[in-house]
């Protein structure tokens, strides 16, 4: 079984997202560049993404916009959310499995790893994966741009 590095509880501290909002359910594994997470909530019957009782493959790019948000909390521990604001202002490359759907995928947890392959001044390009045990769903890339909140 896998160590549990943050709960739910924390990971909801750290981005702006609460309550069902908040996708990830826990981070396994995180360092300077890379974060782990995993969710089961793309089971919820009250998936607050869900849209005529299907979750689209196409809110997995949610799920890995969390975990660069939780993973920039992590790394940047003094730009909390009441300084900083960060925007997710393009995703690109995006390549989706053949699922139409996340929450075909019954029995298992997702797994989300985002990777920062490029940070300066603000700005940040990373990749992503889902994945469901041994199942690719969807990979891309986004990148996150930080900046101290008006007074």
């Amino acid at each position: 079984m896998d160590t549990v590095i943050l709960s739910k509880e924390a990971i909801c501290r750290l981005i702006p997202h609460s309550g069902s909002m908040c996708l990830l359910d826990e981070i396994d594994y995180w360092d300077q560049n890379k974060i782990q997470s995993s969710s089961r909530s793309h089971l919820s019957e009250h998936h607050p993404l869900r849209v005529r009782g299907c979750l689209s493959i196409v809110h997995g790019i949610e799920y890995g916009a969390q975990a660069m948000a939780v993973h920039g909390g992590l790394v940047n521990p003094d730009q909390t959310a009441e300084k900083r604001i960060s925007y997710l202002v393009a995703v690109k490359s995006v390549e989706f499995s053949n699922h139409e759907v996340l929450d075909v995928l019954a029995e298992g947890r997702l797994l989300v790893v985002a990777e920062r392959i490029y940070a300066e001044a603000g700005n940040q390009l990373y990749q992503f994966i889902i994945e469901n045990e041994q199942t690719l769903l969807l990979k891309g890339q986004a990148m996150v741009i930080t900046a101290e909140k008006a007074s």
